[in-house]
């Protein structure tokens, strides 16, 4: 099997023209993270499901579970033993998200349909995702037709779109290249890296190729936070035991477990970074010195 994808980090920003008899009109922004996978095995048909989440590592999870999934278990439908969701989905969440950020929302898609969503999220993408199937997959185009279908529904609305690729992976069972972009109190930085079996006859497998680079990109996330919370720490702006000062210790436990699981990929294949492999305890220390810098 070999993939191809992108994930990409947007937001819609929604606005009507008209208010209607309360005086009242839409002024929404939605931002999401989106990423389309393609599966395909032999002469089996593929099937191509798009999945959305509240933040990149948790999209990047998802989709290399239904990959993983796809890998045990051959295609997802029409199963006599349907898929369960639900426990894909759980096991993208960690106990740090589960305890500060909720445990998120997701929805996956099928041919622009929802076939599994939790928590809330805008029904706004309901409709992009139909659209994009309408327009054969040209996602930008999409937009306009969905302005078209809320002017058929009497609302005059305009969509603007902002998005960027925020990673791009290549895998088959022999070798892989995932390129992202991480950001940080030292700006925006791009880096990418290469793996493929340390032995011959050993295959690669594909989703934990991938599932890496949302250690990397969670762990820049926290590793940001955690910087700029020590700052804070050290001048009293958080004290000592407060449900901050918590939740810093948690997220430093969590990157120690992330360091652990880019290690294990490190052990499991020959691995090469372009440039150097990020270091968070780096990220940690610009990220303080740039809250430094802020409150001077």
């Amino acid at each position: 099997m070999d993939i191809d994808t992108s994930l990409l980090r947007e937001k819609f920003i929604i606005n009507e023209s008209n208010a209607d008899s309360n005086g009242k009109r839409l002024d929404l922004s939605c931002p999401s993270t989106r990423m389309s996978i393609t599966l395909q095995t032999g002469e089996i048909a593929e099937e191509t499901y798009v999945v959305r989440t509240h933040n990149m590592h948790s999209c990047i999870r998802m989709v290399s579970n239904i990959i993983n999934n796809y890998e045990r278990h051959g295609p997802l439908l029409n199963r006599s033993v349907k898929i369960k969701w639900d426990e894909l989905w759980q096991h993208c969440i960690n106990s740090y998200e589960r305890k500060y950020n909720n445990g998120g929302w997701v929805a996956v898609y099928h041919k622009g349909n929802t076939i599994f969503s939790q928590n809330d999220y805008h029904q706004f993408f309901d409709v992009i995702e139909k659209c994009d199937v309408l327009n054969n997959g040209n996602y930008e185009a999409s937009i306009k037709i969905a302005e078209d279908s809320f002017a058929k529904a009497g609302k005059d609305i305009n969509i603007s779109y902002n998005g960027n690729i925020a990673l791009v992976a290549v895998l088959n069972e022999y070798e892989g290249r995932c390129s992202m972009i991480l950001r940080g109190a030292m700006g925006t930085a791009t880096f990418n890296y290469a793996l493929k079996p340390k032995t011959i006859g050993q295959k690669l497998s594909i989703s934990q190729g991938l599932s890496s680079t949302s250690d990397f990109l969670e762990g820049a996330h926290l590793s940001f936070i955690i910087g700029a919370n020590n700052e804070k720490i050290n001048n009293g702006t958080i004290e000592k035991y407060s449900a901050e000062y918590r939740q810093t210790q948690k997220a430093k436990e969590r990157v120690n477990k992330l360091y652990a699981q880019i290690n294990s990929m490190e052990n499991r294949y020959d691995v090469r970074y372009r440039p150097e492999r990020p270091d968070f305890d780096t990220i940690i220390a610009a990220s303080e010195k740039l809250a430094q810098d802020n409150m001077k």
